[in-house]
């Protein structure tokens, strides 16, 4: 898919992000991008060396409008304005667990991370919000999996865990490689 199809202003920014083709991939798959130019312009000074963005959304974190970013080692929202500006990162590692409710008016990502209390995203397009969802989770079952559950809550049993992950994989959210690795982590354990 080329730039011919967009907005001349949008296709001159994709232009710019000739250096990150990552991000202008991610730009290109976005639906919405009304409001969020901005932050798409900065997202490159936001990423580490190394970093790669693969999905990028809009949405509604604090009841600013802003972009979530999808990376290779965690996910952020991104806000970039005048007169309010706003980061936050989710690393991987510590995201215990991540749900999506489908909505008349967008859809909500509930996040709920180590040390963090649940955060909500809001009015993020419904299609785009569950593949977004469902990436996150494979990748935190493929082992990119958060600390050691904190004292207060009891670890599911090695049961449980086999069903949740049979699960996962027969929805097609793991492979039989990736099933297989986490047996062998759950029942090693």
């Amino acid at each position: 898919m080329g730039t011919e199809n967009l907005r001349p202003d949008w296709a001159q920014m994709l232009e710019r992000m000739r250096p990150r083709p990552d991000i202008a991939q991610a730009v290109k798959r976005m639906g919405s991008k009304g409001g969020v130019r901005r932050e798409l312009i900065k997202l490159p000074e936001h990423l580490s060396e190394g970093e790669t963005c693969d999905m990028i959304l809009t949405c509604k974190y604090l009841g600013r409008k802003g972009i979530l970013v999808l990376t290779n080692q965690r996910f952020m929202f991104l806000k970039d304005g005048v007169k309010f500006s706003k980061s936050k990162d989710f690393p991987l590692k510590i995201v215990s667990s991540i749900q999506f409710t489908k909505g008349l008016f967008g859809a909500v990502i509930t996040i709920s991370a180590v040390g963090v209390n649940k955060t909500h995203i809001t009015n993020t397009v419904n299609d785009q919000g569950q593949e977004f969802v469902d990436i996150v989770r494979q990748r935190i079952s493929a082992g990119i999996t958060a600390p050691a559950q904190v004292a207060t809550s009891r670890a599911p049993d090695s049961l449980d865990q086999l069903k949740k992950l049979a699960e996962l994989r027969d929805s097609g959210v793991l492979t039989d490689e990736e099933f297989a690795v986490q047996k062998a982590k759950i029942l090693g354990s």
